[in-house]
């Protein structure tokens, strides 16, 4: 079981990085654009039309294709002061209840913008203003890094099961130095 879990998570941290690095390439890609366009609007008095609006979808795919990485890496901002003191099982189940706690809610959410997604491509929903830039791909994009958010927060979920098995399944501590001092009599 614990191989097939590694296996997945392997792979799936693939499809995380391959997510993550999309981000990547729209944060240069609006780096630029900004530039450039600050460029246009002061030098030649031109501004590059529908910036803000593509801005606007630019910032939904940076930060939600990458929510997911994070998670995987464990390196989302956590205060741990009052489960720090607590024995490893009880900080597992702690940790166990929150991830499913956030696969429940990000499920949803990532339900609930999927049909939204849908709608939109339904109504060929675009952006107000001198370009018009159909919504639905970015909320594809939203419910994608969502979704896999989920499934990621799922999968931590699973793991922190086996750990927590683990950690019931671990013989009582018992402090080196007590072995130690019986070897040397």
């Amino acid at each position: 079981m614990n191989l097939l879990l590694k296996k997945i998570e392997e792979k799936f941290s693939k499809l995380e990085f391959f997510l993550l690095m999309v981000s990547g390439v729209t944060v240069i890609f609006s780096m630029l654009l900004i530039t450039v366009d600050v460029i246009m609007r002061n030098v030649f008095n031109k501004p590059i039309a529908g910036v803000i609006e593509i801005m606007n979808i630019a910032l939904i795919i940076i930060v939600a294709l990458g929510f997911s990485y994070v998670q995987g890496k464990k390196e989302n901002i956590m205060i741990e002061i009052a489960t720090s003191k607590l024995p490893a099982l009880y900080k597992n189940l702690l940790d166990l209840t929150g991830y499913l706690i956030g696969f429940l809610v990000m499920f949803v959410i990532a339900w609930k913008s999927g049909v939204n997604a849908v709608t939109s491509f339904s109504a060929q929903e675009h952006t107000m203003g001198l370009i018009k830039i159909p919504l639905w791909p970015s909320k594809v994009l939203l419910t994608i890094g969502i979704g896999v958010l989920s499934i990621r927060l799922l999968l931590d979920s699973i793991l922190m099961l086996t750990n927590i098995k683990k950690v019931e399944n671990k013989p009582e501590f018992i402090e080196e130095s007590k072995i130690e001092n019986k070897s040397i009599s």
